[in-house]
């Protein structure tokens, strides 16, 4: 008989030590999922906002390149600044200015274009329906968007590349 309360004991025993083991796991998972899940929801916003180059088609190569950027989020986003290569623009004096970087203070939800624009670099943005044919440049490896950058509307500063990579970007040091 006292064999059997050892046996009961042991497997006592192994059972506490089998849910302890358990529940640590599950409690880790729990932490994970949660953080995973507070790391979404950081990155919610961001996820929403796109910009990419296209072609209006019927205008000439130099005077046909635009730069979308779609924020489908249901905030605004600030401090917007596009880079892109291979833009160029001639205004009627010949002057050319390659590369040049959008920047928008700020912008809300929706869809925007904007195309070089002879005084300013930039126009002030029009919305799809103002064009009358826009492809997206997908095949040509040297006019594109190469990266964009953005406040969210938390304050948390963001960087997407061409590549589609999203990273959170450490704020600046004041100077």
């Amino acid at each position: 008989m006292e064999w059997l309360s050892v046996a009961v004991a042991l497997l006592a025993l192994v059972a506490a030590v089998w849910a302890v083991v358990e529940l640590r796991r599950m409690k880790r998972t729990a932490q994970h999922r949660d953080a995973v899940s507070q790391q979404e929801g950081r990155r919610r916003q961001a996820n929403e906002v796109m910009a990419w180059l296209s072609a209006e088609l019927g205008k000439p190569s130099d005077r046909g390149s635009v730069i979308e950027v779609h924020n489908r989020s249901g905030a605004p986003i600030y401090d917007l600044v596009v880079m892109s290569s291979d833009l160029v623009y001639r205004d009627h004096r010949r002057v050319r200015v390659d590369n040049p970087r959008l920047a928008v203070r700020i912008f809300p939800p929706g869809h925007l274009i904007y195309g070089l624009d002879p005084e300013h670099a930039w126009d002030l943005g029009h919305r799809p329906d103002e064009y009358e044919r826009l492809r997206p440049v997908t095949m040509s490896p040297d006019r594109r968007v190469t990266a964009f950058e953005f406040t969210d509307a938390s304050g948390t500063r963001w960087r997407r590349y061409e590549d589609g990579v999203l990273e959170e970007v450490a704020p600046e040091p004041d100077e």
